[in-house]
């Protein structure tokens, strides 16, 4: 098995020190067959260590554009001598705000007036885009309430980034009760994005025949739960792409289809 050092230093083409210092937060590997083959999958969290902090007591951005709970995850794929790699990443809404602790269940965010907000914004969007190239943001926040407030806020100030594409996406009001099948609509509307930043893949010769060119950024206000399901669908969707690339599943065919394999999956999740 390979590890995650090798993984860090050899497969990544981002230069070392450039955007959130990274730090291996959890790793953990999964395997089935597929026409009688080994499938290996590796699932890296990294945890960006420039924000760092307990939920609740950390949230939004610093000055400098990090934010609180940024989680780099990668999902490697290994079968038959090809290597393949899927990057997404997480994090608190990059703007100046605060959620303060106190005897109420949901404790209300608020907004931190700075005349750097823009700027803050800026920070975050320039290092992810030195490190991952082209970016895109889910926003999975309600459009309600204080949460509201902060999603629109956020919106906001996306709007003076045209180059970033930004979506927002009512996860609780589209995915309530538990139809997480409804993200189909999530990944209808940004598929074509996301085929275009593509994902990894290496030979057994160490030959780059395909390379990720940008990253989807996903939040929520915990950067939990509801990320966590986004997440997950994006990444079977992109195991599926990735399978199919590497010979091990027809133009047809999915990991859905075997429920063996998907509960592999969702373990590895």
């Amino acid at each position: 098995m390979l590890s995650p050092s090798f993984v860090f230093q050899h497969w990544r083409k981002y230069a070392s020190g450039v955007g959130p210092s990274l730090t291996i937060l959890r790793f953990q590997t999964e395997q089935f067959t597929l026409k009688d083959r080994l499938v290996r999958i590796t699932l890296f969290s990294r945890r960006c260590n420039r924000r760092l902090g307990t939920r609740m007591w950390r949230r939004g951005a610093n000055l400098e554009g990090a934010t609180a709970n940024f989680v780099e995850t990668e999902q490697l794929v290994e079968y038959e001598g090809l290597t393949s790699s899927f990057i997404q990443v997480r994090g608190s809404i990059p703007l100046l705000w605060e959620q303060i602790v106190d005897l109420s269940y949901k404790p209300r965010p608020s907004i931190i007036e700075h005349e750097e907000m823009t700027k803050v914004v800026e920070r975050h969007f320039h290092d992810l885009s030195q490190r991952y190239g082209d970016t895109m943001v889910i926003d999975l926040t309600d459009k309600q309430g204080d949460e509201g407030n902060l999603s629109n806020a956020f919106a906001a100030e996306m709007q003076n980034f045209p180059d970033i594409r930004y979506v927002h996406f009512d996860f609780h009001h589209i995915c309530g009760g538990g139809n997480f099948d409804n993200l189909q609509v999530l990944y209808d509307e940004i598929e074509e994005a996301i085929q275009k930043q593509g994902y990894f893949l290496m030979n057994s010769k160490g030959e780059i025949l395909l390379d990720q060119s940008g990253v989807v950024r996903s939040n929520c206000i915990d950067c939990l739960d509801r990320t966590n399901v986004t997440q997950s669908f994006l990444a079977r969707k992109s195991l599926d792409s990735q399978l199919r690339r590497m010979g091990a599943l027809s133009s047809a065919e999915s990991i859905s289809q075997s429920d063996s394999i998907n509960d592999k999956f969702k373990k590895c999740k």
